[in-house]
């Protein structure tokens, strides 16, 4: 079974299960459990999730769950989660109102140091320095 985007379809960040697999039902299936499994990422990111805990909200094996979400999602299911925890603490900096210690806390990250290692390595640069750009 393969899955993929429609380019045609409006809503991209749904998954579409591809023609390889059997059955409709099927793929309608495996994109509703890739669905609820993307639902708890972001319903949680203020905390890590095991790929253990994400298969089995989603009701499948961990294998499958990283093979098909990365198909369907464009990222494996803690590279996609750990984008959203730094999405968010990258909003908090921005708006000024959140210390980095604070920012790291509600993005679920041990500390401050966890999260300005982190944030460095996805945007190349410093919480503070990122936080100064948004704001100038």
């Amino acid at each position: 079974m393969r899955i993929g985007f429609s380019a045609a379809d409006p809503r991209p960040d749904k998954p579409r299960a591809g023609a390889e697999a059997a059955k409709a039902s099927t793929r309608r299936h495996l994109c509703e459990r890739l669905e609820r499994a993307r639902a708890h990422l972001h319903e949680h990111c203020d905390r890590n999730v095991a790929l253990a805990e994400l298969a089995a909200v989603a009701g499948v094996s961990r294998f499958h769950l990283a093979r098909y979400f990365k198909l369907a999602f464009g990222a494996a299911p803690i590279a996609y989660h750990r984008g959203l925890r730094l999405a968010r603490a990258a909003e908090l900096l921005a708006s000024g109102g959140r210390s980095l210690a604070e920012a790291a806390e509600a993005a679920g990250y041990s500390d401050a140091a966890a999260l300005s290692h982190a944030f460095r390595r996805r945007y190349g640069r410093t919480p503070r320095q990122w936080a100064i750009a948004a704001r100038g």
